[in-house]
């Protein structure tokens, strides 16, 4: 007799109960440790990834909004399911010895892929497929990576914000990081870099992308713009402050709220600009499909 996945987890069942409870728990004690080190990451001061505590509420969601698609389906167990179950834990016990964070935090997507594909099949794993994947954006990268990719960063907003000033007429060099202006010179620092708000605006730009109703070829058109719309909010910011700078000088206190509230209205002006890609385009795949069916 077929089983499918609402009757495999219907809560009114003592077994489902008991056997959905021992590996919810046995998963949460093996991965305690991982959970411990995110958490730190998470809560740190400037911390790149203090938007990974919202990447499972959004996976669960993206579920929750298959869910009427995925309760009808049949449950298929496969055993091909322990094998990617045991890699994943090889994984994890490899990055725990070695102190890798990002390998034994990764593992977990992988053990969660083989206990889904051991406990419902292929078909239901694969509907799981971009819900998983979206877990990568609560995993920090390697320390390394992270100081490659601020410093490439923050000599590049450095070089095109000095250039943009200069064609608004205040003079203007660049040293590396450094912005030299007539009065004093201005540092491009680490949280100005804009890897925090192109991390978590690509993760937001991937789940945007995933739920707009136009072909996989526009959702990955959407996907890379908003790579240069966090750039250019970045860069909105940086303008700004250094024009604040040039004015009141970079230690005074408007200096200090401007730079507080510029650092949110980055999100707010990378947000407006997903929204005017999006609409664009949804009009662009609407316009498309009556102009086919026309």
């Amino acid at each position: 007799m077929e089983t499918t996945l609402s009757q495999e987890l219907r809560m009114d069942k003592v077994g489902n109960i008991i056997k959905i409870g021992i590996i919810s728990f046995l998963f949460i004690l093996a991965y305690w440790p991982a959970f411990i080190i995110l958490n730190t990451k998470y809560s740190a001061i400037d911390s790149y990834y203090s938007h990974g505590y919202l990447i499972p509420f959004v996976s669960a969601f993206i579920i929750w909004h298959k869910r009427n698609k995925l309760k009808n389906m049949v449950v298929m167990p496969c055993r091909a399911g322990l094998w990617v179950l045991g890699g994943g834990l090889i994984l994890y016990i490899f990055g725990s010895w070695w102190y890798v964070n990002f390998v034994s935090a990764s593992s977990m997507i992988i053990v969660l892929a083989g206990l889904s594909l051991y406990l419902f099949g292929k078909k239901i794993t694969r509907e799981f497929v971009f819900p998983l994947l979206f877990l990568f954006f609560m995993i920090p990268l390697p320390k390394i990576v992270i100081i490659y990719i601020t410093f490439w960063l923050k000599l590049v907003a450095a070089t095109t914000a000095t250039k943009l000033v200069t064609l608004m007429g205040l003079p203007a060099t660049v040293r590396g990081a450094f912005i030299v202006l007539p009065n004093t010179t201005l540092e491009v620092s680490n949280a100005c870099s804009g890897l925090r708000s192109l991390i978590a605006l690509i993760a937001l730009g991937t789940a945007y992308a995933y739920f707009l109703r136009v072909s996989l070829f526009k959702k990955y058109i959407f996907f890379l713009t908003s790579i240069p719309i966090a750039t250019a909010a970045n860069l909105i910011r940086i303008n700004i402050l250094i024009w604040i700078s040039y004015i009141y000088g970079p230690t005074g206190n408007v200096f200090k709220r401007t730079d507080t509230t510029t650092g949110f209205l980055v999100f707010i002006f990378a947000l407006i600009g997903l929204n005017i890609v999006g609409k664009w385009i949804t009009l662009w795949e609407n316009r498309k499909r009556n102009i086919s069916s026309s």
